[in-house]
């Protein structure tokens, strides 16, 4: 007849060997003399610092033109997308604010 003890096995240390990275599969700074830029995502933007850009805006009701500066632009790497802050050229001032506004929303040009 079977009995309901339960058998006593000796515990044995394991080691996490996941939790360590081997030097082997880290991403190294330097590959053949090249280094890698941290800044790689920017090199693809369309505009940078001081480029004419124009979107419309809808002010009063009304959809116009409004031109711009780049003042500062920012890599979001959550959605993978360059973004923009933008200066009026008129009033010398930050578009909404000093939001980010996305790249597939501004034109090239005046």
């Amino acid at each position: 007849m079977a009995t309901n003890t339960l058998e006593e096995q000796p515990v044995q240390a394991t080691e996490n060997e996941s939790m360590d990275v081997s030097s082997e599969d880290a991403v190294p700074d330097t590959k053949s003399g090249v280094r890698v830029d941290p800044n790689a995502a920017l090199q693809s933007a369309r505009f940078k610092k001081g480029d004419l850009v124009h979107m419309p805006v809808f002010a009063n009701g009304m959809r116009t033109k409004v031109v711009f500066t780049i003042y500062d632009r920012k890599y979001n790497t959550r959605g993978g997308y360059v973004e923009y802050q933008l200066k009026n050229v008129f009033t010398m001032e930050l578009h909404s604010r000093g939001a980010f506004i996305r790249e597939k929303d501004l034109k090239a040009g005046s």
